[in-house]
């Protein structure tokens, strides 16, 4: 089974105040934590993850994911909302043949690599087509879809993602449950948890 790793990094941080990708926690800019987990991902998972796709509008982020030979796709529709790095995100997965997508965001900078790595393993394990990880069974990112959704998830628009598709599909649904509600937290304000 085969999964591309698609990296949704072209948000406009209207709530953050500035380019919250590119602000550092802990000194390092926060979309390196994701965009390193999934390099670990690929390492560890070498048999499953195809390929990592980072969509994105920022030099800054295109310059360290060319440096660690991952896919980068330009997105300059950003300001019409996350589907359309979705869109983006897709059209590039289906140039090379995989069994799934898995799409991730870039604001989550506690998320473990061993979580993730975990949740896929299980996920391939559970004849579902959707995976989410969630705390406490309140699911949030990242999610995987079997290409049978590949259709419906086209068809999102504006700043509507995959959790659309999930809650119409919940019997089709596996949930990963995480140990800790931090590694799920999005920042989406200069004063939430730097």
């Amino acid at each position: 089974m085969k999964i591309n790793l698609v990296l949704l990094a072209s948000g406009n941080s209207k709530r953050f105040g500035s380019n919250k990708l590119l602000y550092k926690i802990n000194g390092k800019e926060m979309f390196k934590y994701s965009v390193d987990l999934a390099d670990d991902l690929k390492k560890s998972l070498k048999e499953t993850i195809k390929n990592i796709i980072v969509v994105s509008k920022y030099q800054e982020i295109k310059e360290y994911v060319l440096s660690k030979n991952m896919i980068y796709v330009e997105n300059p529709q950003s300001e019409l909302g996350i589907s359309t790095s979705i869109i983006f995100g897709i059209s590039e997965s289906e140039k090379s043949e995989s069994d799934y997508i898995m799409f991730m965001v870039c604001d989550q900078p506690y998320t473990k690599s061993s979580t993730i790595e975990n949740f896929i393993k299980s996920f391939l394990k559970s004849d579902k087509g959707i995976g989410a990880v969630a705390f406490e069974k309140i699911m949030g990112n990242p999610c995987i879809f079997s290409w049978k959704y590949l259709e419906n998830l086209k068809k999102l628009s504006g700043d509507i993602g995959g959790k659309k598709i999930i809650k119409e599909n919940l019997d089709d649904v596996y949930i990963y449950e995480v140990s800790t509600k931090k590694e799920l937290e999005d920042i989406d304000f200069l004063n939430k948890n730097t």
